[in-house]
């Protein structure tokens, strides 16, 4: 009979270390309000639940999915795949805007980034981070239209109305031009006093 001992202390602090940090990195990810994935080819790895629920997965149901898979429910984002493979290999991050349509809720869009790691053998690597930019989109949307409905405004009125800074004309409707009796183009970058000698 002969025993062996062997001394796994390393070995086991090294596995619970592991086990410590992978916990720490899932934290992270899982509490983070952007969408991680981590991609290996074209097949998703690994991702945090965030990323899930973006697309409208269920917890645990995006691993191992393809790129092709993972946006089959958005038609417009299936046009990117070539697209995002092309960037990569050029070595170049690929970024996007992506609406996400569902029966159940508005639409909400994202960003989509996705970022070359390394190559994993003759795999390619890479992060794709989708952040949430709603509010984003709803906020420029209402800049845009109060820029139509000031543009309106200062078009179409009958009352002479002019952009001044720093006591020079920096804009002027056609109203004003009738007023001053000079062509809109010639009123501008004259001072202001221009208009009331």
């Amino acid at each position: 009979t002969s025993v062996v001992t062997l001394d796994v202390t390393e070995q086991q602090t090294a596995q619970r270390r592991s086990e410590q940090l992978l916990r720490e990195l899932t934290t992270i990810l899982d509490g983070s309000t952007a969408g991680i994935a981590y991609l290996r080819g074209p097949m998703l790895v690994r991702c945090n639940r965030r990323f899930e629920r973006m697309l409208g997965f269920a917890p645990g149901e995006a691993a191992g999915a393809s790129l092709q898979e993972l946006f089959a429910r958005q038609p417009e984002a299936l046009n990117w795949l070539d697209e995002i493979g092309a960037t990569l290999a050029a070595g170049r991050a690929f970024e996007a805007e992506l609406p996400v349509t569902r029966a159940d809720a508005p639409t909400t869009w994202f960003t989509l980034s996705v970022r070359r790691a390394e190559m994993a053998g003759d795999q390619l690597e890479a992060v794709a981070v989708l952040t949430d930019v709603t509010r984003l989109k709803s906020q420029q949307a209402e800049l845009e239209q109060l820029a139509r409905d000031r543009e309106l405004m200062f078009s179409l009125s009958e009352v002479g109305i002019a952009f001044v800074r720093d006591g020079m004309l920096q804009r002027a409707n056609e109203a004003l031009a009738q007023l001053a009796g000079v062509p809109t183009q010639a009123l501008l970058g004259l001072p202001l006093a221009t208009l009331f000698a």
